[in-house]
């Protein structure tokens, strides 16, 4: 946003360039959370213990899992580290937030 800012005088030519960067990233958020809503770990657990108390997440879902559910929301979200430094305007990563 701050160098959308920066990069327009104009704050609604502004808002619009950032919200052409965003858009792409937050409407399949959106499809991803209406096919796997991000509370899937919690589900997963569930399915897997039958709802029965257990120590650790780890105990029921790897921690290769749990990193690869995490990676594809960030993936999905735009906010993985390839997206970022591949949509991020000169600023660096930060900027594609």
């Amino acid at each position: 946003m701050a160098d959308a800012l920066a990069a327009h005088a104009d704050p609604l030519a502004a808002l619009k360039a950032y919200e052409a960067v965003r858009l792409p990233f937050t409407a399949e958020v959106v499809r991803m959370n209406r096919r796997n809503p991000p509370d899937a770990i919690l589900r997963e657990a569930f399915l897997r213990t039958g709802d029965k108390p257990f120590e650790r997440v780890e105990d029921v879902i790897s921690h290769e899992e749990l990193v690869a559910l995490s990676e594809g929301y960030k993936r999905v979200a735009g906010f993985d580290r390839q997206t970022l430094r591949t949509t991020a305007p000169s600023g660096g990563a930060r900027n594609a937030r």
